[in-house]
């Protein structure tokens, strides 16, 4: 999770006025280390957060306003990086290669034969659910399901809980994900509610454990869920917004 227990400390002050001459000492006492490791993980993931600002804000918080804009920019903040990986370079790995016995190169190609046998639908869709989207027929649509249910016995198996949970979400669990819901280039379907349409089911299992405080004994927690991913393609959504606009 990305800088949780700044971001903790962040939310935990209302942003009233009565409360903000407590906001900055307390985060000062947080964030002098905290900031250079932010700052350590941003050039290492190749991000453009303004650090330097972050830094001010701290310093200096005095308004609402000054409050908000530090929220805002947190939010923006990439995840931290796994240690093992923060030697891994820029350059991809090839770690293994998978080669298939007896390959024929004239093989056709699977979304063809599956258009041939009738199970698999993804032209003309355009219209109504976007290009790359899809429709599962017959053997293909019960092996779908065959993968899942394999995927939740396994789950299971290592004693993984398995919760059902909701695919609309508030604007505070998706964004707490990592997902911005605000801008051109988001990915994250918004409904005329105001609530979102969430983009993996991790965001609803973030959000069932929003604002509790765990104990150490009590982790791992281990939990599991299956739901559709609906997000977008940058690209595409922006395309898509800009026919309706036309029409």
């Amino acid at each position: 999770m990305r800088h949780l227990r700044l971001k903790m400390v962040v939310r935990s002050f209302s942003s009233t006025s009565k409360y903000m001459k407590y906001l900055p000492e307390e985060l000062k006492k947080l964030t002098a280390s905290y900031l250079d490791k932010i700052e350590e993980n941003v050039v290492l993931r190749q991000h453009n957060n303004n650090v330097q600002l972050l830094r001010e804000l701290v310093n200096n918080l005095k308004t609402v306003c000054e409050y908000d804009t530090l929220k805002t920019e947190l939010l923006k903040l990439p995840n931290s990086t796994h240690p093992r990986l923060r030697e891994y370079g820029t350059e991809p790995k090839q770690i293994e290669i998978f080669e298939p016995n007896n390959y024929n190169e004239k093989a056709t190609e699977f979304s063809e034969a599956s258009k041939y046998m009738n199970i698999f639908r993804m032209d003309h869709l355009g219209n109504y659910t976007g290009h790359k989207s899809y429709y599962l027929f017959g053997k293909l649509a019960e092996l779908e399901h065959a993968i899942k249910e394999y995927a939740v016995g396994h789950l299971q198996d290592n004693d993984f809980d398995i919760i059902s949970v909701p695919d609309i979400l508030p604007k505070s669990t998706i964004e707490g994900c990592g997902m911005q819901t605000d801008g051109e280039r988001t990915q994250v379907y918004k409904l005329d509610s105001g609530l979102f349409l969430s983009g993996t089911s991790e965001m609803a299992l973030a959000g069932f454990f929003e604002n509790y405080m765990l104990e150490e004994n009590e982790l791992p927690l281990k939990v599991a869920a299956v739901t559709r991913c609906f997000r977008a393609k940058t690209s595409e959504k922006r395309n898509v917004t800009k026919r309706l606009k036309q029409n």
